[in-house]
């Protein structure tokens, strides 16, 4: 600091689009204030000087924020282990996440939706999505690891149907299998259609002997 400015104190003055100031005479700069705006429909604040945004915390009306909308549940376990669905002790919404609790074999997370199926058929509609439907139960048919549906999968989804669950996805599922079959067919009558050809050309008809001769 200059001897001017220890005398007679600094000449601030703003810069632009900038929360600080500098002295005009000495060039000292120093941070001022921000001025907060509240961001409309989001628990963030934003500088009407110098454009820095901050996020401020949710204000929570039960499970949900009355600005943003972000919910925040409160999730117990509804039948232990049993099956993983989930209810929030506060606003009594059902929740049933699509990466499931770890369970040791494909035929375990199978018999969980067979049990939730018998245990709470009533809210399946609220609960199953197409993520079950695609990434868990049928998840080896849709990836092509399996031409068709086991056994217990099949009856998951005779059940779901029955249920008005998840319709079009399942009718999907169906429509994939048939196409597979349709291509495996297909396929195996290019086959033939090829090894036909190709004995015809060696001239291999009727046990080996050709009609020309």
């Amino acid at each position: 600091m200059g001897f001017l400015c220890k005398t007679f104190g600094h000449k601030w003055e703003r810069l632009l689009n900038e929360c600080s100031r500098r002295c005009r005479v000495c060039g000292a700069t120093e941070t001022i204030e921000h001025q907060w705006q509240q961001i409309e429909g989001q628990c963030a604040e934003k500088c009407k000087v110098c454009g820095k945004r901050r996020n401020i915390e949710c204000t929570f009306d039960g499970c949900k924020c009355v600005r943003c909308g972000n919910e925040k549940h409160s999730y117990v376990y509804v039948d232990g282990d049993a099956t993983d669905l989930q209810l929030c002790t506060k606003c009594g919404k059902y929740y049933l996440s699509s990466h499931l609790r770890t369970r040791n074999t494909e035929e375990g997370i199978l018999d969980m939706f067979e049990t939730l199926i018998s245990l709470h058929g009533d809210i399946l509609p609220q609960i199953i999505s197409t993520d079950h439907i695609y990434n868990v139960i049928a998840y080896d048919v849709i990836a092509a690891k399996r031409q068709q549906l086991s056994e217990k999968e099949e009856r998951i989804l005779i059940l779901l149907y029955e249920h008005g669950v998840q319709i079009k996805a399942i009718d999907d599922i169906r429509a994939r299998i048939e196409e597979r079959k349709k291509s495996r067919y297909l396929s195996d009558d290019e086959i033939r259609r090829q090894e036909y050809d190709t004995n015809a050309d060696e001239g291999i008809f009727h046990g080996g002997v050709r009609d020309d001769k």
